[in-house]
C-alpha cells in the first residue's frame, strides 16, 4: 500500500477529510516511526487504565484539530508523523498527574 495516499496534505480540504487523522499514522521512515513509538510509551504507562482510555479519546479529537492548525499556520505542503500528538499526550498526562 502506498502510504503517501494517507499523508496529510491540502487534499484534506478537497473531499479527503480522512487525511486529518491518517497523516499522523504515516512516517518518513522506520527511524521516525520508532522515535514516535518510544516517545508515546511514558504518557501511556504513567496513567491508570481509565485515564489512559480518556487520553486516547482526547487524542482522537485533537488529531484533526492539530492537522488543521499545522496546515493553516505551519505552511507545510505535507505532514507526516505523530510528534504533535505525542507532545499533546505528554501534556495531558502531566496535567492529569498534577491534578492527583
Amino acid at each position: 500500500m502506498n502510504m503517501e495516499l494517507w499523508s496529510l496534505t491540502g487534499a484534506a480540504f478537497e473531499g479527503e477529510a480522512w487525511r486529518l487523522w491518517t497523516g499522523h499514522l504515516v512516517h518518513y521512515g522506520a527511524g521516525h516511526l520508532l522515535l514516535n513509538l518510544v516517545a508515546a510509551i511514558p504518557p501511556l504507562i504513567l496513567l491508570r487504565p481509565g485515564q489512559r482510555r480518556l487520553l486516547v479519546g482526547q487524542l482522537l479529537l485533537i488529531a484533526p484539530l492539530l492537522s488543521l492548525l499545522l496546515l493553516f499556520v505551519g505552511g507545510f505542503d505535507e505532514l507526516r508523523g505523530a510528534s504533535g500528538l505525542i507532545a499533546a499526550a505528554w501534556c495531558i498526562a502531566g496535567l492529569t498527574l498534577l491534578q492527583e
